[in-house]
């Protein structure tokens, strides 16, 4: 079980690097593409899905809810985690001016379409510098991908669980 989980976590943490670094080396914008997302959220559902579906291959097409979702929890997470590490390898080495310059034009962009402008703007922003960190980035992507995963095990162990 233990082979399986690690084997498709990595696996779809080594896509989604892929993914990331191809998006960067070629300049397309990850932050609120909308096709980036999805493609993001397929490569975080597959390693619950690909190692509940081979653990159940590999035990007479038998698995139980509590396998079930513990393999597609677990894997999910290796998956994020491989993410993560890469993630940080982003942020402070590869290209560590995103904390001071992306993330604050998005800031930027957000709040004025939430109607701030001129000095309202300023104090909006000077409030929210301590959140426009890479550990801070790092932090919440991680937590996001936690409860996906934690959804995607439970919805794909209640679909698996079941004896053919």
């Amino acid at each position: 079980m233990k082979n399986i989980i690690l084997k498709y976590g990595i696996i779809s943490g080594l896509i989604g690097i892929l993914c990331f670094f191809t998006a960067y080396i070629l300049g397309i914008p990850t932050r609120g593409n909308r096709y980036f997302i999805i493609v993001v959220l397929v490569i975080l559902y597959l390693p619950s899905f690909l190692s509940i579906r081979k653990y159940k291959q590999l035990n007479n097409n038998e698995v139980t809810f509590l396998n079930a979702l513990w393999m597609g929890f677990a894997s999910g997470i290796i998956a994020s985690l491989v993410l993560a590490i890469y993630t940080a390898a982003y942020y402070y080495l590869i290209n560590p001016d995103f904390a001071s310059s992306d993330l604050r034009d998005t800031e930027i962009l957000f709040s004025k379409q939430m109607g701030y402008t001129g000095a309202e703007l300023i104090s909006k922003l000077e409030a929210e510098k301590d959140k426009l960190s890479a550990w801070n980035e790092l932090v919440t992507k991680f937590k996001g991908s936690f409860i996906y995963c934690s959804i995607v095990a439970l919805l794909n162990a209640l679909f698996f669980f079941k004896k053919d």
